[in-house]
């Protein structure tokens, strides 16, 4: 709440300043009475909570897991595609597709395990061969 204050205040600082520079002689002492008006209504405004839109801080181990996790849904989701190409190139058509990811203590991206469902007609190892060719060493389970 104190941060929202403060930086409206500043805000306000920096724009009355701004204005001041530029309005003719004249027409500083209203124009000074309109801005310590203007600084008195943000700053009770912030104090209640109706400014909306100010940036809002979070922590670091907050956004450091938020980046993690949005890495590992792109890399994921990255690999899944490969992974289905190479099977599709292969003329395996799989059911279902699920690459499991993880950082490791370096954070580097790895694949986990990769599971493939395909329909009893098709070919286990191709796909296992055609999955390791696009992924990568890791674990793959074939599923009929």
């Amino acid at each position: 709440m104190f941060r929202s204050v403060i930086f409206t205040v500043c805000m306000c600082a920096v724009i009355s300043a701004a204005v001041q520079l530029v309005t003719p002689a004249k027409m500083k002492r209203e124009l000074a009475l309109v801005c310590t008006l203007l600084l008195i209504a943000s700053a009770a405004a912030a104090f209640r909570g109706g400014i909306s839109g100010l940036p809002h801080f979070e922590s670091r181990q907050t956004l450091t897991a938020e980046f993690e996790r949005d890495l590992l849904e792109q890399t994921r989701k990255s690999l899944e595609d490969k992974a289905l190409s190479s099977l599709h190139d292969a003329g395996i058509f799989p059911e279902w597709l699920v690459i499991d990811c993880s950082l490791d203590e370096y954070n580097y991206v790895r694949a986990d395990k990769v599971t493939v469902y395909l329909s009893e007609e098709q070919d286990e190892a191709a796909a296992e061969r055609a999955v390791r060719g696009s992924v990568g060493e890791c674990e793959i389970e074939v599923v009929k």
